[in-house]
């Protein structure tokens, strides 16, 4: 088998790879964690992983950075035949191609056996413990021993692995297993058996002992019958007597409820009888009475209110005027002191102007005389002047509230005539009548409808006249009633002696249940005792079936335990033949790994873990005691490389190495890469490393950048 190209999607730290190989020794060269082992693994899961699985490593696998599963592509050739596999693990799907004929595959267990054809091997197991030595696993082989052994097994007998020695073992070890098994729900076939056997001895006995009582039965029976039969009458009395009892309770409850029906219901007629009569009468009186607008009686008693106080200030206005038309009169000046006063300024004046004029202004007698006239004229004159504009001022008073006083009266008979008008329209003589008229209307309309509402709660959203309807029904029912009472007054009893009657006629119920029951089953038991002989014998012959049936099981554990000896010593002798082979091949392998030093090895027919003969001690050394690290993976490796010839036979199965000489010096370092060498003559090999020694074997070398890389983010949980 080779493997030409490779396609790997999302999967692990690896985004996008896509890369195509050679025959030979394939070199895949990188640095820690750019993608060498997921590589191995991808090889790995093409082969031999289902894309449907739901196991958790499968999430595990998925790009760090992707946001789908991954998606898997191989290109191969087996034969000549070229195929291309592609494994989808978003969608779960599986196909395989043969691109030399266009047909494709999609049949999951087809594809494993062309996959088998290539590899020698559709184990997943034996092609990690044999052809895959990946890091620090290069001690694989020991922990895959059965698979290998059966393996092996399956090369002896000509490829039946349906017939492998260790699955016949299996099944027999589950057969022996089946019938000795001891347990409480699955029981073994040797436990049912037994168990079986107990139950028809016990209704063996069972079945004697009914046999004896047949006679005690038939007397039995019939006291039971005898005593059903009182029962069954004193039962039914009892009961008649408490189902009347229960009636007469019914029909008592049913009389006062319809007795207090009956009253409510005459009440509410009579009561919305009533009710109709005073509305009639209420609505007739209010219809006789003016409506008389609110706003009308406000208007009224404001304007009343209003020629009151505008009554109180005419008044006032009146007494203001006549005060100030007799200050006038006061203040006015009079006649005499105004001719007066002008007598005597002109007189002064006349003085003055005379003694200006003629007389001699050294006559102080005279000047006197003339200035004191002059004077006297100018005061009277002054007086007079401050007189007569004292007055003026009292006129102006006296004309402002004679105004003030007309507007007053102005507004006082505009008010007479808003309350005259609106005691005409209601046709009333004064505002306390129109008030009393008005208070007597709004009461009324205010008992109107509080009568309507009582007389519409009594009617409860029905008319009278259903209700009259539902009283004349409640009438008639109440006097059926009373007449089926008369039949159950005998029968009306306390709360008492009714619970007596239950708690009697319930235990004469269980009673007769309880006789019944046994009538049932002595009648059963007559039946099964007069037919008791024959299910003797019938019980007599299952029983020694069964006891032979123990018998033969046991018989069967000791044919399986005698076939598992002789299959197991069959086994040993087909695994000496192959054994023999494997450790021939692996001392080869050995010898030229350690440059000579070690050239035995022997494996144990049971685990296949395997000892290296030492010359130098003589003796035979368990590897993983006695040697060094770097020699016991040499061991390991010739034992894998022997496997692999072995196990594939004519098949070239793919072989992967990953790191797997790290722990080896380099001289055998060399010889293994030689090993290698020689393999990559028949078998494609891929080898993963960071060192490049391995670059001086191979035939390609392909290398990883560590930038291929993405950033990791958390794993899914």
């Amino acid at each position: 088998m080779q493997i030409t190209k490779l396609e790997l999607n999302r999967f692990k730290n690896l985004r996008s790879f896509r890369e195509s190989f050679d025959k030979g020794i394939n070199f895949i060269k990188g640095p820690n964690e750019a993608g060498k082992s997921s590589i191995v693994e991808a090889i790995t899961d093409l082969f031999f992983t289902d894309p449907g699985s739901t196991k958790k490593e499968l999430k595990e696998k998925i790009g760090w950075d992707a946001d789908k599963s991954f998606e898997l592509v191989m290109e191969f050739a087996i034969e000549g035949q070229i195929y291309r596999l592609r494994k989808d693990f978003e969608s779960g799907e599986t196909s395989l191609l043969r691109q030399n004929t266009g047909d494709e595959v999609t049949d999951k267990k087809k594809i494993l056996n062309i996959i088998e054809s290539g590899l020698g091997m559709a184990n997943r197991d034996i092609f990690l413990a044999t052809t895959t030595i990946r890091q620090d696993e290069i001690g694989r082989v020991s922990k895959s021993a059965e698979a290998i052994k059966d393996k092996l097994e399956g090369m002896i007998t000509a490829g039946q692995e349906e017939v492998l020695a260790s699955e016949a073992i299996s099944k027999i070890e589950d057969s022996i297993r089946n019938i000795n098994k001891q347990g409480t729900k699955h029981l073994g076939v040797i436990q049912k058996l037994e168990k079986n056997r107990d139950e028809l001895i016990y209704e063996l006995d069972k079945a004697k002992r009914e046999i004896d009582l047949i006679g005690k039965n038939r007397t039995k029976l019939k006291e039971t019958q005898s005593l059903l039969e009182g029962i069954k009458t004193e039962y039914a009395a009892k009961k008649s007597h408490m189902e009347k009892a229960e009636k007469a309770i019914q029909n008592e409850e049913k009389l006062k409820n319809l007795e207090e029906k009956f009253t409510d219901l005459n009440n509410r007629v009579t009561s919305i009888q009533s009710s109709e009569a005073v509305i009639a009468d209420l609505k007739k009186e209010l219809s006789e009475l003016p409506k008389i607008d609110s706003e009308d009686l406000s208007y009224a008693e404001q304007q009343s209110a209003q020629v009151r106080y505008l009554e109180n200030k005419a008044n006032h206005a009146e007494d203001k005027v006549e005060e100030l038309a007799e200050k006038y009169a006061l203040a006015k000046p009079s006649m005499f002191l105004s001719l007066s006063a002008a007598f005597m300024f002109l007189i002064s004046l006349a003085s003055f102007g005379y003694w200006m004029a003629i007389m001699d202004m050294s006559d102080n007698r005279f000047i006197f005389g003339a200035l004191g006239g002059l004077v006297l004229g100018i005061i009277l004159t002054i007086f007079w002047l401050s007189k007569a504009s004292h007055a003026r001022a009292v006129k102006l008073q006296y004309n402002l509230k004679k105004s003030n006083q007309e507007e007053i009266e102005s507004d006082l008979e505009d008010s007479k005539v808003g309350i005259e008008t609106t005691l005409e329209k209601y046709k009333v003589s004064d505002i306390s009548t129109l008030k009393s008229k008005f208070e007597h209307y709004r009461d009324l309309d205010k008992e109107v409808n509080s009568e309507t509402r009582r007389f519409e709660s009594w009617l409860g959203g029905k008319s009278l006249r259903e209700l009259q309807t539902e009283l004349e029904k409640v009438t008639k029912d109440l006097a059926v009633e009373n007449e089926a009472s008369r039949d159950l007054k005998l029968y009306v009893m306390n709360a008492d002696e009714k619970e007596k009657l239950v708690v009697l006629v319930d235990a004469l119920e269980k009673q007769k249940a309880n006789l019944e029951s046994t009538e049932i089953a002595l009648k059963r038991q007559l039946e099964f005792a007069e037919s008791g002989c024959e299910l003797q014998a019938s019980l007599e012959e299952r029983l020694e079936g069964v006891e032979e049936s123990i018998e033969r099981a046991k018989y069967h554990v000791k044919i399986y335990e005698t076939a598992k000896k002789y299959i197991e010593k069959a086994r040993k002798d087909v695994l000496k033949a192959s054994i023999g082979v494997l450790e021939q091949e692996t001392s080869q392998v050995l010898e030229q790994v350690t440059s000579g030093k070690y050239d035995r090895v022997r494996f144990d027919r049971q685990s296949l873990r395997f000892e290296v003969y030492s010359p130098q001690k003589d003796d035979w050394l368990d590897p993983d005691t006695a040697l060094s690290h770097g020699t016991r993976d040499q061991l390991y490796l010739a034992a894998r490389m022997a496997l692999v010839r072995i196990i594939s036979q004519e098949k070239k199965p793919v072989l992967l190495f990953d790191e797997p000489f790290l722990t080896f010096d380099s001289k055998r370092r060399q010889n293994a890469l030689q090993i290698l060498k020689q393999y990559s003559e028949n078998y494609q090999i891929f080898v993963f490393s960071c060192n490049d020694y391995y670059g001086e074997v191979s035939e390609k070398t392909v290398s990883l950048e560590e930038s291929e890389a993405p950033v990791q983010r958390a794993p899914v949980l």
